[in-house]
């Protein structure tokens, strides 16, 4: 049976949000693409270069490779490698219609950009639990994580990669911020992030 083909019940994964990340490590020199690659499973890689744009593999592959990827890179350098990612994939037919469309909405206003978040996770992923995000003033947006995958809280990893993603996001509204895991449990399966925004200087792209 095919990843596709298995129950909706088990937590998953877009094919084209792995095919973004193992595509951004070409931005990496050489040696460290090969070093993090080698330490990816054969058959984890087989499966997400064969699969389509709308197909779903195991969430456990984002895991896997969010491990190799920090193991390797070290924290700071992962931060960067995933804020770009996340970059990388709103630019993608999988998630360009919500970001043009949040984009026409919202404008420069980092507020009105929260619903949309929500349903750009469920886009990404499935059986991995809800994502909801609400502003507090007078700069700062609270974003929960509920009902996640036991695997995505093995460690501080994975949830990492989402806090460098929230980075990534708030640049490409035009903004710079600071996002702090403030609460995380293993036994809910809930994480939550809370992400300080500030305008960007006018000097700044």
């Amino acid at each position: 049976m095919s990843h596709d083909e298995t129950s909706l019940r088990a937590p998953q994964v877009r094919v084209r949000h792995m095919q973004g990340v193992l595509s951004e490590l070409n931005r990496l020199p050489a040696e460290d693409r090969r070093a993090i690659l080698a330490t990816i499973r054969p058959e984890t890689l087989e499966a997400i270069g064969r699969g389509t744009m709308l197909g779903w593999v195991p969430f456990t592959f984002d895991v896997e490779c969010s491990r190799a990827i920090v193991s390797h890179l070290g924290p700071a350098r992962a931060h960067h490698f995933f804020r770009g990612q996340i970059l990388g994939v709103v630019e993608t037919n999988l998630l360009a219609g919500i970001v043009q469309s949040a984009m026409r909405l919202a404008g420069a206003d980092p507020r009105l950009y929260l619903p949309f978040l929500g349903k750009g996770f469920d886009i990404l992923f499935h059986g991995c639990g809800r994502l909801s995000a609400r502003y507090e003033p007078p700069n700062v947006a609270v974003v929960d994580l509920r009902g996640l995958p036991p695997e995505a809280l093995e460690d501080d990893v994975w949830v990492g990669s989402v806090a460098s993603s929230l980075c990534g996001l708030a640049e490409l509204v035009g903004v710079d911020s600071q996002v702090v895991i403030t609460q995380l449990s293993s036994r809910d399966g809930s994480v939550t992030f809370t992400c300080t925004w500030q305008a960007r200087p006018a000097n700044l792209p």
